[in-house]
């Protein structure tokens, strides 16, 4: 034995030593025999049992409660998917068994939709109703494939309401009749669904809310109002929610400042927002409250409004850089006309790729490209806002190559979620984001829009006097209504 900790038992929260610790038992006080096993969790049955048996058992059982609900969901994965949990996985499974809301951020093909339509089923099992929100319709209409082919390998009765722009009319008329009606375990539907029919659910309380690219789903701040209120948050403990985070803003006015009652407001600052803290304990505490998880590649979330999950569920939508990723960047200057690069490099790659189009070579290009590589024979379709049967084709394998337009939220960028299928992707140039110039009648928004592309490119000086001016506009337009500004 190296070290003695106070309080690190896992059982009695008493003295143990770091041998029994790397062991993974509690204190010899608690137990004094080991237990040998191969499986984690028979290991922590087996020091339950003979706890229970010594009649020393105390936060051990919360211990093996937690694993015995993860070993339970991970039998039902199996079914579901043939696989086990990977550690990150087992990770979310045990916060959310405890109740716990948060975040996950992690680069594309870590599991994260898979982990959301396996969950809802889990759920459903339970008797407990979920919500899971896309960004596109093509990703909805993949979802329910998933949701429906995992409860059939589970052999879990699922009742499984969903909507998307594709439905057929009298499908919608029934799914529209049974969303009003809450006659349903697991509810698929976009983010512009929520934002466009909310009046539809806001009497629905949900027990677990999966959000799937939040960049979509902030697209109407609303939308965080609306999944609080889905989870069972009232408009008045919001409002509440939201006044701690005026208040904290206040606050850190005073610690930058120099203020001779400096010490005296901020005491009664803090004072104010401790009450509203215990009256929204009181609330959770009183009231079933659902959990939610935020699923990003990005975590780029911004803006005053995301605080609100902070302050009611406890976590904050971060952003993450993912540091390993097992992919090849890049690049080559065209020495002949690009689709005869794109032709070679098809020719050698084989299936599974994805073509982008920058903006501004736009549609047109995209279906010359397709036609050229179309008559040298390659199964590739084009996918636009106006055609999107080629996402349907290419998961069939039908078609080898999809190709389209690199816009932020096009059809093939984020309309996709088939990390077995595709492969890489080839870009015919840059891409590009497009944006006025045109400063004769210039709202606010556009002159910051322009000064953060063109700040980069300013003499040192000059771009730290462009920062200073950046960051002051920001701040003035957070404290005006929106509808003043739009007069600027």
């Amino acid at each position: 034995m190296k070290a003695i900790y106070r309080g690190m038992c896992p059982n009695c929260e008493g003295r143990i030593g770091d041998l029994r610790l790397y062991k993974k038992h509690p204190c010899d006080v608690c137990l004094d025999d080991e237990i040998k096993a191969e499986v984690y969790f028979d290991l922590i049955k087996g020091i339950r049992d003979a706890l229970k048996l010594k009649g020393t058992l105390k936060h051990w059982e919360e211990l093996y409660s937690l694993e015995k609900k993860l070993n339970e969901a991970e039998e039902l994965f199996k079914k579901a998917t043939g696989f086990t949990f990977w550690s990150a996985q087992k990770t979310w499974v045990k916060r959310l068994v405890r109740g716990k809301s948060f975040s996950i951020i992690a680069p594309t093909g870590m599991g994260k939709s898979v982990f959301g339509a396996f969950m809802s089923i889990y759920y459903a099992k339970k008797g407990k109703k979920s919500y899971i929100i896309l960004p596109t319709t093509p990703l909805v209409i993949q979802t329910i494939k998933r949701v429906q082919t995992f409860a059939e390998r589970a052999s879990v009765e699922v009742n499984l309401t969903y909507y998307h722009g594709n439905m057929k009319k009298k499908e919608k008329e029934e799914m529209l009749q049974k969303i009003q009606n809450g006659d349903f375990d697991i509810l698929i539907t976009s983010a512009q669904y929520l934002a466009r029919n909310f009046d539809l659910l806001k009497d629905k309380r949900f027990d677990f809310i999966f959000v799937d690219d939040v960049d979509a789903f902030l697209k109407a701040s609303k939308n965080i109002d609306r999944s609080l209120i889905l989870l069972g948050f009232t408009d008045e403990i919001i409002q509440k929610a939201w006044e701690i985070i005026k208040l904290k803003k206040q606050m850190a006015k005073y610690l930058n400042g120099n203020s001779k009652d400096k010490n005296e407001k901020l005491k009664e600052l803090n004072k104010q927002i401790n009450a509203i803290e215990r009256e929204i304990r009181k609330f959770k505490r009183e009231n079933k409250i659902g959990v939610l998880i935020i699923a990003s590649a990005t975590g780029s979330a911004r803006g005053d409004r995301i605080k609100l999950y902070r302050e009611l569920l406890d976590f904050e939508v971060g952003s993450g850089r993912s540091a390993l990723r097992n992919v090849v960047d890049s690049y080559l200057f065209p020495e002949k006309p690009i689709e005869e690069h794109v032709k070679e490099l098809l020719k050698t790659l084989g299936s599974g790729g994805l073509i982008f189009v920058p903006i501004d070579q736009g549609i047109a290009y995209a279906e010359k490209l397709t036609n050229y590589l179309q008559d040298l024979g390659f199964k590739v379709e084009l996918v636009s806002a106006r055609n999107k049967k080629g996402l349907e084709r290419f998961e069939k394998g039908e078609v080898d190559y999809l190709i389209g337009v690199a816009t932020y939220y096009g059809s093939i960028v984020r309309g996709l979620d088939l990390p077995h299928l595709i492969r890489y992707a080839v870009f015919t140039g840059v891409p590009k984001f497009r944006f006025s110039i045109d400063l004769e009648q210039p709202t606010i928004y556009r002159v910051l829009g322009l000064m953060s592309e063109v700040m980069e490119f300013l003499e040192d000086d000059d771009r730290r006097n462009a920062e200073k001016l950046y960051v002051r506009l920001r701040r003035l337009i957070r404290n005006i209504p929106q509808f003043e500004i739009l007069k600027v």
